[in-house]
């Protein structure tokens, strides 16, 4: 359904619609709304011949917004007609050979400096702060789009003049976030002929108040740090350390920046992201939002491989560097953890502040869980019903650079850490039997605290898991000289079994005791 027409919405506001200068006002918005409305998008540029032909009806607005008349229009339609009227002459602003129509041209940049000076959009601290937190607006807002209008005649038409003009002033300084946004958001534009330009106004909107002009400097300086990496992962790293956590829409601006810098280390080797992201995974509980950050990016380098434009020894550089900031993570996190895993064994509570950083720890350890399932592979579409199966070798690769990290993840026990690691690890049966039997077993083994064996699901998975394993522990069993010594550790691993009876595993017992005990001891 189309939204109701101007005049009739007006007329909810208890707005005069007959009034003569309201309704001159509101028949010239006509042409001007149908004409942004067609080109909404950024995509959508009008033509040359598009913007000259809706000239005269921009000219006739000119004209209806100073007309002196008897009768004052109401300040809604006023405001809101000379919003769409710089809209209008914003979206023009982009057209290719602008300049080819003289008199068009300087009506867009008359119109566009002027809108400098408009009411709208109204500003206040509270305005400003739900502009952080949600990042949107409403449009028309008159000195929002005469700053990205402006913008557009700097780097679409090459009017780098008016960078020093007053009225870009006026707009660089503008007391509302969302105008200085508009302009913030196009810096990169400037790169090709402005360069000198761009950075200055980039520091500058580094050091800006609002949340949002921050960001977007942030996402500008993930484009330019392929050039100029030293300089623009520097500065990156300084809007990140400047953040302040308590300011509505910071979390959104510091996961940004800890992705951008950590896939600049991880598929770069960059120094300046190296320094940023070693100091954030080594400052565990303190830094545990930008650490939770790092993680996804980590997956995807961990599993680096060889391509057209990377090599298998740069794909590893890239799998080493992932990994090592990763095993530091998890070592940051099972060393916060451990003590607090001792207290619980004791039976022993965790009051206030010790409970919240345990359950911060813990969260991040199944995230840490979580990316290693799917950087290994463990996550595969095509088998939904199925044991995942190695498909390539940087898997195994992976699974062996993880090492010891497997064990003390697994100490852990929290239920969907020992869900996502045994689902991981049931995979690598075929590479490392033995020690993958262990782990499942440990991994068990810790779970119980947490009840996790008590989980309806539980013993049907870990018993379809452990049926998996036994064949590839018996061909393993047999092939080993010392033969008794490598059952003598599966039946170690196994006496845990028999105290899961009680949850009603009397299977796992029965697998374990019939198809390892008797079979795998019988070869001694």
């Amino acid at each position: 359904m189309p939204p109701p027409p101007p005049e009739v919405l007006y007329g909810w506001r208890g707005v005069d619609t007959e009034s003569p200068a309201n309704k001159r006002l509101i028949e010239s918005q006509k042409p001007l709304r149908e004409f942004s409305s067609k080109h909404m998008n950024v995509n959508q540029v009008p033509t040359l011949e598009d913007a000259a032909e809706l000239l005269p009806d921009m000219e006739e607005m000119w004209c209806a917004l100073n007309d002196g008349g008897p009768s004052l229009p109401h300040q809604d339609v006023l405001h809101e007609s000379f919003a769409l009227l710089i809209q209008a002459a914003s979206k023009i602003a982009q057209v290719p050979n602008l300049n080819q129509q003289r008199e068009l041209a300087d009506f867009v940049e008359g119109t566009l400096l002027t809108g400098s000076t408009t009411l709208w959009p109204e500003v206040d601290e509270e305005k400003n702060a739900k502009f952080d937190a949600q990042g949107s607006w409403v449009s028309p807002s008159g000195r929002v789009e005469a700053a990205e209008g402006v913008m557009y005649l700097v780097t679409e038409q090459q009017e780098r003049r008016l960078l020093e003009h007053p009225a870009f002033q006026r707009l660089l300084n503008d007391p509302s976030a969302l105008v200085r946004s508009r302009i913030s958001s196009s810096v990169l534009r400037l790169y090709e002929h402005e360069r000198d330009a761009m950075w200055k106004l980039i520091e500058r909107f580094a050091h800006d108040k609002s949340v949002q002009v921050r960001k977007s400097v942030v996402i500008a300086l993930s484009e330019l740090a392929r050039p100029q990496p030293e300089r623009a992962l520097r500065l990156m790293s300084e809007i990140l350390e400047r953040a302040d956590v308590s300011q509505e829409g910071t979390d959104d601006l510091r996961r940004l920046a800890v992705q951008y810098l950590t896939q600049y280390y991880v598929w770069r080797g960059d120094k300046t992201a190296e320094e940023s992201i070693l100091k954030l995974a080594s400052g565990l509980p303190k830094t545990k939002a930008e650490a939770s950050n790092m993680t996804f990016p980590l997956r995807h380098g961990m599993m680096a491989s060889e391509t057209d434009e990377r090599t298998e020894k740069e794909a590893l550089a890239v799998r080493e560097r992932a990994v090592h900031v990763f095993t530091l993570l998890i070592d940051q996190t099972t060393s916060i953890l451990k003590p607090f895993l001792q207290m619980l064994s004791e039976k022993r509570d965790l009051d206030g502040a010790d409970e919240t950083l345990f359950r911060d720890m813990v969260a991040m350890a199944l995230n840490l869980s979580r990316e290693l399932y799917f950087a290994v592979g463990a996550f595969q579409k095509n088998r939904p019903y199925a044991a995942p199966k190695v498909e390539a070798p940087e898997q195994v690769w992976l699974y062996q650079a993880i090492g010891e990290r497997w064990d003390m993840l697994a100490a852990i026990g929290e239920a969907q850490i020992a869900h996502s690691l045994t689902q991981s690890l049931e995979m690598f049966v075929p590479n490392d039997p033995e020690t993958i039997f262990l782990r499942i077993g440990a991994i068990l083994r810790a779970s119980k605290a947490w009840g996790y064996h008590y989980e309806q699901m539980v013993s049907t998975w870990f018993s379809a898991s452990l049926l998996h394993t036994l064949p590839s522990i018996r061909r393993s069993s047999r092939a080993t000289p010392n033969v008794s010594r490598s059952c003598a550790k599966h039946w170690s691993s196994l006496s845990m079994w028999d105290g899961l009876q009680p949850a009603g595993w009397p299977i796992a017992w029965t697998i374990c005791f019939a198809d390892v005990a008797q079979k795998s001891i019988g070869h001694a």
